[in-house]
C-alpha cells in the first residue's frame, strides 16, 4: 500500500508506523549516563553490540562485526550441508 512506503510519497504516512514499548520510551527520556557521548553503533549476528564515539572506531567495529557475521554465516552454510548429507545418508 503506497500511501505508507516513504519512498514513494512525500511527507508523512497516513497513520502511525510504529508502536514504541514503554522501555523504549523511558529510554528516549532517561538515557543511561555513560562517561563517554556514543555517537555510533553497529550490531553483529550474534547480538553483540558495539559503540564508538569517533568514526574511526565505528569503522573498526564494522569490521568486527563483518568477521563475527561471515564466521556465522559459514557455521549456518557448514550445519546445512551436514543436515543435508545426513539426510541423504538415511534415505
Amino acid at each position: 500500500y503506497d500511501a505508507y512506503n516513504t519512498y514513494v510519497c512525500s511527507g508523512l504516512p497516513v497513520a502511525p508506523i510504529c508502536n514504541p514499548g514503554i522501555d523504549a520510551i523511558e529510554a528516549a527520556l532517561y538515557p543511561a549516563n555513560h562517561d563517554v557521548d556514543y555517537f555510533y553503533f553497529v550490531t553483529d549476528d550474534e547480538g553483540k553490540y558495539y559503540y564508538a564515539a569517533t568514526l574511526a572506531e565505528h569503522n573498526y567495529n564494522i569490521a568486527m562485526a563483518d568477521q563475527v557475521n561471515a564466521r556465522v554465516e559459514k557455521e549456518k552454510e557448514e550445519a546445512a550441508k551436514a543436515e543435508a548429507a545426513a539426510s541423504s545418508t538415511a534415505q
